[in-house]
């Protein structure tokens, strides 16, 4: 028997709802022990599929840029078109711009939705 593993999930459903799990599994590798928990996972969030089971996008084929990198919660239109002029200034041209200010706030607690 290998190592014990806990695996504590708090996963939220399209209605809002948390639901906590606890899945306990002795076995040898951390990526096996996981799978385990996909399954729930997928139930409770209304059919989520792990990363190998999805195909790749094509717009992964070409360069992008997430703006979060730059300029994390401070992101500006002046900022976005002064980055894609640094762009454009070293003859780099981004096929995809993601416009990411970190919205998505985690206060440390996945027990409530009102906090």
């Amino acid at each position: 028997m290998g190592q014990v593993s806990i695996l504590p999930l708090h996963t939220r459903t399209s209605t809002g709802k948390f639901y906590q799990q606890m899945h306990v599994h002795c076995l040898n590798a951390i990526y096996i022990r996981a799978s385990y928990a996909y399954d729930p996972c997928r139930f409770l969030s209304g059919g989520a599929a792990p990363r190998w089971q999805k195909s790749i996008p094509d717009i992964c084929n070409y360069l992008g840029w997430c703006t979060w990198d730059a300029f994390y919660h401070d992101v500006s239109a002046r900022g976005v078109v002064g980055g894609l002029r640094s762009f454009e200034s070293v003859g780099v041209t981004p096929r995809w711009i993601i416009i990411d200010d970190g919205w998505q706030v985690d206060t440390g607690s996945n027990t409530s939705p009102n906090k």
